[in-house]
C-alpha cells in the first residue's frame, strides 16, 4: 500500500475545497429555485422535499469549507461591495406579492411597500458602518 506524500494530500484538500467551494454556489443557487417554484406553485416542492434539509446541508457544506479553508490557510482579500439590495428588492416584492394574491391590488401593494421599507430599514440599522458605535 502507497501512502501518499504530503504534496499530494495538501492537493488533494485543495481539490477538495475547490470542489466543496462549488457545491456551495450550486446548492444555494438550488434553493434560490427552490424558493421561487414554491412561491409561484405552493406545496410543489414542500410536499415532496423539505427545506429544512437543505438548509441543513448548506450549513454542513459552509462548516466543511471554511474548515478545510483555515488548514490550508485560504484567506480571501475583502473585495468592493456588491450592491445586491435592489435586485433583493425586487424580487422580495415579487414573492411577498403573490403570497398576498387573495387580497385586492391596493392592498397588496400597500403591505408589500410596507414590508419591503421596514426590511430595507432592519437591512441600513444592522449593515450601516457606525453600528455599534
Amino acid at each position: 500500500m502507497k501512502i501518499p506524500s504530503q504534496a499530494h494530500n495538501k492537493q488533494f484538500q485543495l481539490l477538495s475545497y475547490k470542489i466543496l467551494h462549488d457545491l456551495i454556489f450550486l446548492s444555494l443557487l438550488g434553493l434560490a429555485a427552490f424558493i421561487v417554484i414554491e412561491s409561484a406553485l405552493p406545496g410543489a416542492i414542500s410536499l415532496n422535499h423539505g427545506f429544512l434539509v437543505t438548509i441543513f446541508g448548506i450549513f454542513a457544506l459552509l462548516q466543511t469549507t471554511s474548515f478545510l479553508g483555515r488548514r490550508l490557510g485560504i484567506e480571501h482579500p475583502a473585495k468592493e461591495k456588491i450592491h445586491v439590495l435592489p435586485i433583493a428588492l425586487v424580487l422580495m416584492f415579487l414573492l411577498i406579492g403573490n403570497a398576498l394574491l387573495r387580497f385586492s391590488l391596493w392592498e397588496n401593494l400597500l403591505a408589500t411597500t410596507v414590508i419591503i421599507l421596514v426590511f430595507t430599514l432592519f437591512y441600513q440599522i444592522i449593515f450601516s458602518p457606525n453600528n455599534g458605535k
